[in-house]
């Protein structure tokens, strides 16, 4: 915490809406503050969740299967707008509330596990362009 102008304020990552964390849940928000620690010993790699989790619907690639992309364009995670922008908390609430045909995992999965899993969509999506371009 800094003090600037008389008012101490939080480190820019750190502050979020009210409303962003009542979506994200405690869980998300645990799994996301968690990043910096060390695996506990029951939980699951990133990889590993998303090949018994997500890999059915999106590829093992994170592409999705070609010839279900026209009516769920989502499904690839490549050009996800969330993993684009880097969005930490959106791909969070997504993986742990799901999404119209997307099951949530939220009573699934440990908090450090829907982390993992952010950061592996994370490593899947395209990086954003250098120089905004």
């Amino acid at each position: 915490m800094t003090r600037e102008g008389g008012a101490a304020k939080a480190p820019a990552r750190l502050r979020v809406g009210a409303g962003a964390l009542s979506a994200l849940g405690v869980l998300g928000v645990l799994g996301i503050l968690s990043q910096g620690c060390g695996p506990s010993a029951s939980v699951k790699s990133g990889d590993v969740l998303f090949a018994e989790n997500c890999a059915r619907c999106h590829g093992a690639d994170g592409k999705g299967d070609p010839r279900a992309l026209p009516l769920y364009p989502r499904l690839d995670l490549t050009r996800s707008p969330m993993g684009i922008a880097r969005d930490r908390i959106l791909i969070s609430d997504r993986i742990a509330r799901g999404y119209t045909t997307m099951p949530g995992f939220q009573g699934k999965l440990q908090g450090e596990e829907i982390g993992n899993l952010v950061n592996k969509c994370l490593a899947l999506a395209a990086k954003p362009a250098p120089n905004g371009g």
